[in-house]
């Protein structure tokens, strides 16, 4: 009577959830101050698995190492890149895992999986002088009136160029920054990154003075443009927010016009760390002003190591 009992509850361990099992974990990610785009990738990438589990006739809960492997070769066979495929086993792994400690699985099957082969392509880090062509791009547009709301997109969109490649901030961090995380002497910003965590940078003279600029006017003129302004710093001709895809089309559209069609948001990143390197500030500064977790992540720009990352900043960076 015993074992059928153990037996009945092993079973019932072993039973494939509904998608609870999956909301629960997305969930417990929220709870946990994750970014939005990264589980808003996890569901996808689970989606997409329990699709393959439903087609194979699988269990989700049940899956194998060997079942996961063929899943993810299938994914890699599709033309998607190694970083999206790598995301995906991330996702399927921290599932099992959140499932393991709850009990619902006895193992976790993205244990044993073979080490994953990623290859990372170096990113192509743009020159000072393309830089200072791209920030130069950005000009009053003729034939409209000082009061109105287009006339004002030219100084905000210098403003965003600046303050990016002044900072290396990610699109995502800028489409959230608010007007209370700009100093008010605007000699910093304080960045809300990866995972909640917080950390401060200082600004460019270059910087300060387009911030200050579409601070003092521009925006103002913007945020008359709907009932409820944002707190958001940059914002859009119609009053809102600029959200990441919005930025990512300005900086593409003056690439473009700076004849850089090869830079994207992130190149101004990697232009920030480079070029603070290449003038002589230590990796680690340029490591926690990028907001890395581990130095291992910023190891390409450089080996080098001086004390003051601030002191560093200010002297090292090429638009002081």
């Amino acid at each position: 009577m015993g074992r059928k009992i153990a037996k009945r509850t092993a079973e019932s361990m072993r039973k494939p959830p509904d998608d609870s099992w999956v909301d629960h974990f997305l969930s417990h990610l929220e709870g946990l101050s994750r970014s939005s785009h990264t589980i808003a990738a996890y569901r996808h990438d689970l989606a997409t698995f329990q699709q393959f589990c439903t087609d194979k006739k699988l269990v989700l809960l049940q899956a194998t190492t060997a079942e996961i492997e063929t899943f993810l070769e299938q994914e890699g066979a599709q033309n998607k890149t190694s970083r999206s495929v790598a995301r995906t086993r991330s996702a399927l792994s921290s599932f099992y895992k959140y499932a393991l400690k709850r009990s619902a699985v006895t193992s976790n099957p993205c244990e044993d999986l073979h080490p994953a082969k990623t290859h990372k392509p170096t990113p192509i880090v743009h020159t000072e002088k393309a830089i200072e062509r791209l920030l130069d791009v950005p000009g009053p547009r003729k034939g409209l009136a000082p009061h109105k709301s287009w006339y004002q997109v030219p100084f905000r969109d210098r403003a965003i160029l600046e303050v990016m490649y002044a900072t290396g901030i990610r699109v995502s961090e800028l489409s959230q920054l608010q007007l209370s995380d700009v100093e008010s002497d605007l000699t910093e910003i304080q960045v809300i990154g990866k995972g909640r965590k917080s950390r401060r940078i200082p600004l460019t003279s270059s910087a300060q003075k387009a911030l200050e600029r579409y601070l003092l006017r521009p925006r103002p003129i913007l945020a008359a443009q709907t009932e409820i302004p944002p707190e958001e710093v940059f914002l859009s001709n119609t009053g809102r927010a600029l959200s990441r895809h919005a930025i990512k089309k300005i900086v593409q559209k003056h690439a473009l016009r700076a004849g850089l069609e090869n830079l994207h948001p992130h190149s101004l990143r990697h232009a920030f760390a480079s070029h603070l390197v290449q003038n002589g500030a230590d990796l680690r500064s340029v490591q926690e002003l990028l907001g890395h977790s581990d130095i291992r992540t910023a190891e390409w720009y450089a080996r080098l190591f001086h004390p003051g990352k601030q002191d560093h900043h200010r002297t090292h960076h090429p638009r002081e």
